[in-house]
Order: structure tokens, then sequence, then C-alpha cells
């Protein structure tokens, strides 16, 4: 409950941070829920952005 409460507080303090912990993952399917993942490729798609480097698998 504290951690939450800490990022409840803090949230654009903490988002970098956080982003770049989870980011850090290595296992690629825990790194981002599936549908956040299917969002950016949504974006992706419908805004014709390429990728800029591909993830190691």
């Amino acid at each position: 409950m504290a951690a939450r409460d800490a990022l409840s507080e803090a949230k654009t303090r903490m988002a970098e941070a956080l982003a770049l912990e989870l980011s850090k993952i290595s296992d690629k399917t825990r790194r981002f829920p599936p549908l956040i993942r299917e969002m950016f490729e949504k974006i992706s798609s419908d805004f014709h952005l390429e990728q800029l480097h591909k993830e190691a698998s």
C-alpha cells in the first residue's frame, strides 16, 4: 500500500523512472500489458511510424 500511495502522490515525478525500470525487464511479454502494446502498435501503424531498432528476442 505504501508504494501505491507514493506513486499516487508523485505520478509525474515517478513516471520516467518507472518507465525506465519497466523497459529493463528481460521478459518482453512482461514489459507492457498486451492492450498497451496493441495501443502502441495501432498508433505506430496509424501514423506510419517505424521502429528504430528491433528488440532482442
